[in-house]
């Protein structure tokens, strides 16, 4: 449950977090060639809960297998999140955890842990990012009050 009263920022994924999860699992070829990031949906529970905030910090840690990925995604969310900065979208490759870019984030801005949640659709992703001692939650899971 987000008391949303109770955080100041909010990390969140990228696929399957704030979009849809493509339908399906995508191979090399797809993703270079052939899959869209651009018509992925806005994860509409999300979707409302973003827009529902105000005077909030926001940011993406997401994985990225390709530079086309990169390109669509800043699109795809510069029409559906635009509230969300383009220096504060962090595309990682799968060789890195978040929890790296977390505390980046966390470091650069002197942030305070208690003050942050992290939203993603995978529970390693939560495992990891849950170490630094902040606040996780699946997206699934999410109720707010």
């Amino acid at each position: 449950m987000i008391n949303k009263e109770n955080y100041d920022v909010y990390i969140f994924d990228y696929e399957g977090t704030l979009s849809k999860a493509p339908s399906k699992v995508l191979s090399l070829k797809e993703l270079i060639y052939e899959f869209d990031f651009r018509k992925l949906l806005p994860n509409k529970k999300i979707y409302n809960l973003v827009n529902s905030l105000n005077n909030k910090d926001f940011y993406v840690v997401g994985v990225i297998e390709t530079n086309k990925e990169i390109e669509q995604k800043y699109d795809w969310l510069k029409i559906n999140y635009p509230m969300i900065k383009k220096e504060n979208c962090i595309f990682i490759s799968g060789e890195h955890k978040k929890s790296e870019a977390v505390s980046a984030i966390i470091s650069k801005n002197n942030y305070d842990k208690n003050k942050i949640i992290f939203i993603d659709d995978k529970k390693s992703h939560i495992k990891d990012v849950s170490s630094l001692g902040i606040k996780t939650i699946l997206v699934d899971d999410i109720k707010l009050i």
